[in-house]
């Protein structure tokens, strides 16, 4: 936590291209199974020109980080649908079906972003079981 803490310091003094400070906030389930998941998924994350790197505590209880890139589409100045995609730790075969690269799985989240002046609303679609969705709030460094 503290290294992610101190590549935030310095990629935020940089002035060149937008950067974001990333908070995962949570995750809704609508699964058919009666899994307990955790879906208060509290992390940090930086998105610096669209390259993203971060970390929370997944719906199984388990801290995960990940890095990866976002394409947008600015459907106005308040509104954008995009995709992101990367890797992501701290999930087992059972718990993510995807392509494991070195105990890393590789993830695709369409999203759609919803913002004002510096604040952009970020709510992402896991197309699996029945659906999952969810949320974080990047705030313009």
């Amino acid at each position: 936590m503290k290294y992610l803490l101190l590549i935030l310091m310095f990629v935020s003094m940089n002035s060149y291209g937008e950067t974001y400070l990333t908070l995962n906030l949570a995750s809704k389930h609508f699964s058919a199974d009666k899994y307990n998941y955790n879906e208060e998924n509290f992390g940090i994350g930086l998105n610096y020109n669209n390259y993203l790197i971060g970390q929370y505590k997944n719906s199984f209880n388990k801290n995960s980080v990940y890095a990866g890139y976002q394409l947008q589409k600015r459907v106005n100045k308040h509104l954008a649908y995009g995709l992101k995609a990367g890797l992501v730790t701290g999930y087992t075969d059972e718990e993510m079906e995807s392509v494991d690269i070195g105990g890393a799985k590789l993830f695709a989240i369409p999203q759609m972003s919803i913002g004002y002046k510096n604040i952009n609303y970020l709510i992402g679609v896991i197309p699996v079981d029945n659906g999952v969705m969810t949320f974080q709030l990047e705030i313009k460094l």
